[in-house]
C-alpha cells in the first residue's frame, strides 16, 4: 500500500538512472515541480538533451548516488535497475524503478498542476493507464471552467 504524500524537494538533487522514453516522461513531470534533476545514462535522447538540466553520459555505478535524495531507475535493463535499488537501499536513498512497484520505494502517480495546486491520481502501481485517464479527466474539468 502506498500513502500518497508530497514531499518537498526544494534543494534536493533526485537522480535519473536512464536516457529514453520512460526517463523522458518522469523528467516532464518532476519539472513541473523544478525539481534539481541530473540523468545519467551512456546514452541519452535529444529530448532530455534540450531539457534545461544536468546530464552525464556515462554507466551506472554505486558511487553516482552520492548527495542525492530520490533516485529513478529508469532503464531498460532489469539488472541494473536491480542494482541501483539494492545500491539505494544501502544508502538508504527512496527509488521509484520504472515500471516495478515491488522494487520501488515510491511510486509516481499521474499528476496535473495548475499553477499552485496538483492534483495526483495514484492506483496502487497497478492500473496506472487508468490513473492516466482519471487525470486527464481532472484536467480536463478544469481547463472548461
Amino acid at each position: 500500500m502506498y500513502l500518497p504524500l508530497s514531499i518537498d524537494i526544494t534543494d534536493k538533487k533526485i537522480l535519473m538512472v536512464g536516457g529514453g522514453k520512460v526517463a523522458t516522461h518522469k523528467l516532464k513531470a518532476l519539472l513541473q515541480f523544478q525539481a534539481d534533476v541530473t540523468v545519467l545514462s551512456p546514452k541519452i535522447c535529444k529530448e532530455i538533451k534540450a531539457l534545461k538540466l544536468t546530464w552525464i553520459e556515462a554507466k551506472y555505478q554505486a558511487s553516482f548516488l552520492r548527495d542525492y535524495f530520490l533516485v529513478y531507475a529508469c532503464t531498460n535493463d532489469s539488472v541494473v535497475n536491480q542494482k541501483i535499488k539494492t545500491d539505494c537501499a544501502k544508502e538508504k536513498i527512496g527509488v521509484n524503478v520504472a515500471d516495478n512497484a515491488k522494487l520501488s520505494d515510491f511510486i509516481s502517480p499521474a499528476i496535473y498542476v495548475q499553477g499552485e495546486m496538483s492534483v495526483a491520481v495514484s492506483s496502487q502501481g497497478k492500473k496506472i493507464k487508468q490513473a492516466i485517464l482519471w487525470r486527464d479527466k481532472i484536467e480536463k474539468l478544469f481547463k472548461g471552467r
